[in-house]
C-alpha cells in the first residue's frame, strides 16, 4: 500500500495516493495498535496530509500536518499574549536580518530539519485558505527560524522569503518590507531552478498587483508554469493565474483572460485540484458580469457553491 501510494504521489494521482495511504494506516493500526512505531505513523500521516494538500482539501491536510509536526515537537503557542509577543520578536529578527545580515555561521540542516521545513511550508500554504489568523504569526516565526540555516541546503529555502513578501503585500501591512524581501530573494535565487523562479515570479506578481504596479505585470511563461505543474506546484500556479486574470480583465485584455481561465480549468480537470476549479468559476463569473450576461453569471455562482460545499 505504501509503495503504491508513493507511486501515485509521484504521478500526481492524489486521490489514489490518499486511498492507498489511508488503507495502509488503517491496516497498520489494526495490527499494532498502541505499539505502533512512531516513525511509521509520522510517515503515513505526513503522506496522507500531502495527498489531501495536492487535492486542495486543506482542512483535512492541516489536521494531518499539525499532527505530524506535533509528533516532531513543533507546537505553536496557544496563549494570545505569548503569540503577540513572539510575533513582535520574530518580525524584528527578520527585519534585522534583511537590513543587517548576520556574520555568524549558519547551520546546515539535517534530514529531519528538511522534513520539518518542507511540511511547514505546505502547512503555511494551507493556512492561507483555512486559518489566516494562524498563517501570519506562524509564517513569520518559520521565516525567522529558517534564516538561521543555509537556505541553499533547505528545500523551498528561498521560497520562504518570497512567501514573506506575499504576506506583507497581500495584507497591506508593509509594501516596503514586501519589496525588500523580493529584492533579497531575487539576489540569491537560482534562475535555473524552475521551482524557485516560478515561486518568485508568483509573489512578485502578487506584490505588483497589491501595490498597483500593473504595468510591470508581464505575460506569464507557460512552459515554466507547466513544468511546475508537473512537480505538483498546484497552489502557486492556481493563485498566480487567479491574480493574473484579475489584472488582465481590468485592463480589458479579454482574450488573454479567457486563455488563462482555460488553463485553470485544465489544472482542475487533470489534477483534480478543486482550488483551481473555484478560481476558474469565480473568474468566469466576473467575466460574464463584465459582459453584462447576468443570468449566465448567476448560474456560474451556483456551480461555485457546489464545488465549495
Amino acid at each position: 500500500m505504501i509503495k503504491a501510494g508513493e507511486e501515485a504521489l509521484r504521478s500526481s494521482a492524489s486521490r489514489e495516493a490518499l486511498n492507498y495511504y489511508q488503507e495502509a494506516l488503517s491496516l497498520y493500526l489494526n495490527k499494532y495498535g498502541d505499539t505502533a512505531d512512531p516513525e511509521k505513523l509520522k510517515m503515513l500521516e505526513k503522506n496522507i496530509g500531502i495527498a489531501f494538500f495536492n487535492k486542495g482539501e486543506y482542512e483535512n491536510a492541516l489536521t494531518y500536518f499539525d499532527r505530524v509536526l506535533k509528533r516532531w515537537g513543533i507546537k505553536p503557542p496557544q496563549n494570545k499574549i505569548l503569540i503577540r509577543l513572539k510575533l513582535l520578536f520574530d518580525i524584528l529578527k527578520v527585519i534585522s536580518h534583511l537590513y543587517f545580515p548576520s556574520i555568524k555561521s549558519v547551520r546546515i540542516p539535517d534530514h529531519r530539519d528538511n522534513e520539518i521545513f518542507d511540511l511547514s511550508w505546505k502547512k503555511a500554504q494551507t493556512l492561507t485558505f483555512v486559518d489566516p489568523t494562524r498563517h501570519f504569526p506562524e509564517l513569520i516565526g518559520d521565516i525567522k527560524k529558517i534564516l538561521g540555516f543555509d537556505l541553499r541546503k533547505i528545500e523551498n529555502g528561498y521560497n520562504w522569503l518570497s512567501g514573506g513578501s506575499g504576506l506583507f503585500s497581500y495584507t497591506g501591512i508593509s509594501f516596503r518590507l514586501s519589496n525588500r524581501l523580493l529584492e533579497y530573494t531575487e539576489g540569491v535565487i537560482d534562475n535555473n531552478n524552475y521551482k524557485e523562479l516560478f515561486t518568485f515570479n508568483f509573489f512578485k506578481l502578487l506584490h505588483n498587483c497589491m501595490v498597483g504596479n500593473w504595468e510591470d505585470i508581464q505575460d506569464y511563461d507557460e512552459s515554466l508554469l507547466d513544468h511546475n505543474l508537473k512537480i505538483g506546484q498546484f497552489w502557486e500556479a492556481s493563485i498566480y493565474l487567479n491574480f493574473y486574470v484579475l489584472v488582465k480583465q481590468d485592463q480589458g485584455e479579454f482574450k488573454v483572460v479567457q486563455k488563462a481561465i482555460k488553463k485553470l480549468s485544465e489544472i482542475a480537470d487533470r489534477y483534480e485540484y478543486q482550488v483551481a476549479r473555484t478560481f476558474q468559476l469565480t473568474r468566469e463569473t466576473s467575466l460574464l458580469t463584465e459582459y453584462k450576461k447576468l443570468y449566465d453569471a448567476k448560474k456560474k455562482i451556483r456551480k461555485i457553491g457546489i464545488v465549495l460545499y
